[in-house]
């Protein structure tokens, strides 16, 4: 008997009380035909993070069936969160970073496809298990996909014995009554036609002769006059270039002498308005020098910076469809943090009040840490009271020299105004990690080793800042910027209006070689929040 794998499927679906009773048979179901279903009554325990366990499951899993309800997409569509919306992110994700459309797949549990399907699952092909007594052909159909199993058509055949009989038949008589008829036709024909080809033949050489004599004693008087028209055309044209030859250098003498007057009088005008541009630069580039000293000696957290200089640098490469094109990138002279922002540094936000303090925090942020759930504190649905990041407590994730962790992009946002600085743009983060030389790591071009990053879980987890420095180090001496924990960037993907992910740079301890690539991209939501996930601060130069 062959062996298989049974397939591992997790199934995603909104509370609704006739909903997961139907997903609770069809589980078990799935699970009595060998295959290994995933139900979060059967998983979870009084206690747990919803957010690890979905994030977990859908990312272990062979395939997702998406339970397509107009309940879910209703939530799956909506801009308020909902454990519905937790796992789209989640999915989509995983959709645009690995591409690996046929994991999931879209079941439709009740109303029609049109009323119960989310907009990301647009074009999809759907299985129809309606009603509690659905067609067994789409039950059976559903299990075939999941094991892998695709119905192929049956090898074709030749022609059928009656059909080449009939043929042989019909031409055996047809033979026999005119072999002797056609004969005699054929060889009187081919008498006929010889003659009169031959006839004909002669005909059209004598006709071709006479017409060829012509057409040479035509050509020759047309050449003729051809070339008379010609001569007398290009005597023409010399007399009219010579007299315009001469108006030309007339008039080019005559505004020669009027440009060189002109010339002569923007020179002095342009020489008068460089020194005054010349005079406001200066006294612009001395006020920004002091806004910007001024700038940096306000600086709560402690952060030590490091100075960008302006320039050009090579953002992207050619290696991986997301870091597509290499191209070219001028950016003004800006400041970024040596490391990424420490839970000591973090520390001093927090004991200022950071999570109590709306004017530290972007509109979105405020709702989403107070009430973005339909007005119910987070507390009540994930068991979270936000005053600290997740892992906060933690010991393994806690020391004053290791990176935060468990902050999503709104509580770094929330830091940064706090601190007096911005995250880093997705370019400014990039040069001061390569520099202008296009490395593929900050070190240079050499692969990873140990000595150079944590990654690969070979520590499994956070180290202290700088712990591989200088080694690992950018050419402007940024530490950590890859591996260690991935960074939040200011620049977002956008999906749609009401759909889009921040950036994430820097691989992370957890992660594999090719996030360790400065070019490399990760995208999640702004709530999105794990141990493998920080930031680090910018500062622009030019004070606005």
């Amino acid at each position: 008997m062959t062996e298989h794998k049974n397939p591992k499927v997790f199934i995603s679906y909104a509370w609704e009380d006739d909903t997961k009773m139907w997903v609770r048979e069809l589980a078990v179901r799935l699970r009595s035909d060998g295959i290994d279903a995933i139900l979060d009554d059967w998983t979870l325990s009084l206690g747990d993070l919803l957010p690890e366990f979905m994030e977990k499951s859908v990312s272990e899993s062979d395939f997702v069936l998406v339970v397509c309800t107009p309940r879910y997409k209703e939530k799956s569509d909506s801009h308020k969160s909902s454990g519905v919306k937790w796992e789209k992110g989640i999915i989509t994700g995983e959709l645009f970073s690995r591409h690996n459309h046929k994991k999931f797949i879209p079941v439709l549990q009740k109303d029609t496809w049109a009323n119960s399907a989310p907009a990301w699952t647009s074009g999809k092909v759907f299985v129809d298990l309606r009603g509690d007594t659905y067609r067994e052909k789409d039950y059976r159909y559903l299990v075939k996909t999941l094991y892998g199993r695709k119905e192929v058509a049956p090898p074709l055949g030749s022609m059928p014995s009656f059909v080449m009989e009939n043929k042989a038949k019909t031409k055996e008589v047809a033979t026999e009554k005119a072999l002797i008829v056609a004969a005699e036709k054929a060889r009187e024909e081919k008498e006929k036609s010889e003659k009169e080809a031959l006839e004909k033949k002669l005909a059209e050489e004598k006709s071709l002769k006479e017409k060829e004599a012509r057409e040479k004693e035509l050509a020759e008087e047309k050449a003729r006059k051809e070339k008379e028209a010609l001569e007398k055309k290009l005597a023409e044209e010399k007399a009219l270039n010579e007299k315009e030859a001469r108006e030309k250098k007339l008039a080019e003498e005559k505004a020669r002498k009027e440009k060189e007057t002109r010339e002569k009088k923007l020179a002095e005008e342009k020489a008068r308005k460089a020194n005054e541009v010349r005079e406001k630069k200066l006294a612009q580039k001395r006020a920004r020098e002091i806004a910007r000293k001024k700038k940096l000696a306000e600086n709560p957290a402690g952060i030590e910076w490091i100075k960008i200089p302006a320039g050009e640098f090579t953002m992207g490469s050619n290696d991986y469809e997301d870091e597509k094109p290499s191209h070219k990138v001028y950016l003004d002279e800006y400041y970024i943090a040596k490391t990424p922002t420490t839970n000591a540094q973090f520390k001093k936000f927090v004991d200022a009040g950071g999570y109590k303090k709306k004017a530290y925090w972007s509109p979105r942020g405020w709702r989403w840490l107070v009430d973005d759930h339909n007005g119910i504190p987070l507390k009540k649905i994930l068991g979270i009271q936000y005053t600290q990041p997740r892992y906060w407590n933690e010991k393994e994730w806690n020391a004053l020299s290791q990176p935060v962790v468990g902050v999503s992009w709104y509580e770094a946002e929330a830091f940064c105004e706090w601190a007096k600085c911005c995250l880093p743009s997705e370019a400014e983060w990039e040069k001061a990690a390569r520099g202008t030389d296009g490395r593929t790591y900050p070190w240079g071009n050499q692969a990873p080793r140990k000595n150079l990053a944590n990654f690969a879980k070979n520590i499994g987890k956070t180290t202290p800042v700088g712990k591989y420095s200088p080694a690992g180090d950018s050419p402007y001496g940024c530490v950590d910027m890859v591996g260690n924990v991935g960074e939040w960037c200011a620049d977002n993907y956008i999906v749609s209006p009401s759909d889009f992910f921040e950036i994430l740079r820097g691989g992370a301890w957890d992660g594999d070689t090719t996030s360790l690539r400065v070019a490399h991209q990760s995208f999640y939501g702004l709530e999105h929040c794990s141990f493998s996930i920080g930031f680090r601060c910018s500062l622009k130069s030019k004070i606005r």
